[in-house]
């Protein structure tokens, strides 16, 4: 017995330690309507295990999704990169081949120029365009 009930009989009928004051009748509606309640918070419960479970996959699928965006920014830096290295590098080249070409020759080396600023202009053309590919894919994205 509780301690507020110290001053009720022993053989008082309680109900959950809580001293009986209806009748039986009543104590089965207010037990039925009891677990009625409970049973509607466990469901309240359960939907929002549900719907919390649901953002929780939400928030997997979008910190996956953005990982793997950055993986691919990284990879098109990389490409970039590697593109204008190898560009510089051939540009270097056709210029180091074109003086030893028309070393004494002046007229030669102008016509050797041509190529090696074709060359340059058509290679950053392309670094232009694949900078360009890469941001509209980023766009779409």
């Amino acid at each position: 017995m509780s301690m507020s009930n110290r001053h009720l009989p022993a053989d008082y009928p309680t109900v959950d330690g809580i001293p009986r004051r209806h009748s039986r009748e009543t104590s089965r509606a207010l037990e039925q309507a009891r677990q009625d309640i409970l049973l509607r918070l466990l469901d309240v419960r359960g939907s929002t295990a549900v719907g919390i479970e649901a953002a929780q996959g939400r928030g997997a699928a979008r910190l996956a999704s953005v990982q793997a965006e950055d993986a691919v920014q990284h990879e098109k830096i990389k490409s970039v990169g590697e593109l204008t290295r190898e560009a510089m590098t051939d540009y270097f080249h056709m210029r180091r081949m074109a003086q030893a070409m028309a070393e004494y020759d002046r007229e030669l080396y102008e016509d050797m120029r041509f190529f090696t600023d074709l060359q340059r202009f058509g290679s950053g053309e392309i670094v232009s365009d694949t900078i360009s590919s890469y941001c509209r894919e980023s766009r779409r994205g």
